[in-house]
């Protein structure tokens, strides 16, 4: 059945034997052989795409140690959609777990940032909303955000280092040490930026950003940060441009 041909294909593909394929191979003198060669298209192929998507940790690791890094990744994690550029999103966790990384704790971190920003980099800003319903009960609201932003704690400073390799603005020597930052990314027709928050602020707009209401997003922010002022945030946000629609839809902005 074609269902069972492509699993046999799959599990060749990703570095089994070809056994399941025994009596279909055709053609030439040595079938197998031909085979070898669409599995090793496949590797390079797949390596290639990671190298794409992370430009700035290429930098950071080396030619070298990142293609190994990559291609050990394509073995333990094979595509599971069908578009390519879609690919390497398991990158950063992995890293964590690749021995040859362990003495480098930021890279992991370093990796993730730069995979949001590569994904940012694609989005298009919405027309925000001005101001909110004054109707009783807005702290029921639901905000829509820019699809645009992201919001991101980490554990190291590579904001700085990752920017300074995206403006070409890097010193000669950089000092990591770990600090906990709490990121807001934003993307826009290419232009990318990025920003610290305080605590506060950072869990009520990522809490926003994962759909709670904004009354509870307002005391998950209180929780993280008991200096958070709630009317001055809210403020801040729909000037940031952040906010470009609310839920129930039935209320109109006004």
């Amino acid at each position: 059945m074609l269902a069972d041909l492509q699993a046999a294909v799959r599990d060749v593909m990703t570095g089994g034997e070809p056994t399941g394929l025994d009596g279909r191979l055709v053609g030439g003198a040595h079938p197998r052989h031909r085979l070898s060669i669409h599995r090793r298209h496949y590797a390079t192929s797949l390596v290639a795409a990671v190298v794409s998507r992370f430009p700035a940790t290429h930098w950071l690791l080396g030619s070298d140690t990142f293609t190994t890094a990559a291609a050990a990744c394509v073995d333990a994690h094979p595509p599971d959609r069908p578009c390519i550029a879609e690919y390497a999103g398991a990158f950063p966790d992995f890293l964590r777990t690749w021995p040859a990384v362990a003495h480098l704790a930021y890279v992991p971190a370093f990796a993730r940032l730069e995979w949001h920003l590569g994904a940012l980099a694609l989005c298009v800003d919405q027309p925000p909303v001005p101001v909110l319903p004054t109707e009783a009960g807005s702290s029921a609201l639901t905000l829509q955000l820019q699809e645009g932003v992201r919001y991101l704690a980490l554990d190291w400073p590579v904001d700085i280092l990752i920017g300074g390799f995206l403006d070409e603005t890097l010193p000669e020597q950089f000092a990591m040490a770990p600090i906990t930052e709490w990121l807001e990314l934003r993307g826009d027709r290419g232009a990318l930026r990025m920003q610290r928050l305080t605590a506060g602020r950072y869990a009520f707009r990522h809490a926003l950003a994962l759909g709670t209401p904004l009354g509870d997003a307002m005391l998950v922010a209180l929780a993280a940060d008991d200096t958070f002022a709630p009317g001055d945030e809210l403020g801040a946000l729909l000037a940031d441009g952040l906010v470009t629609g609310c839920m129930p839809g039935l209320l109109e902005v006004r």
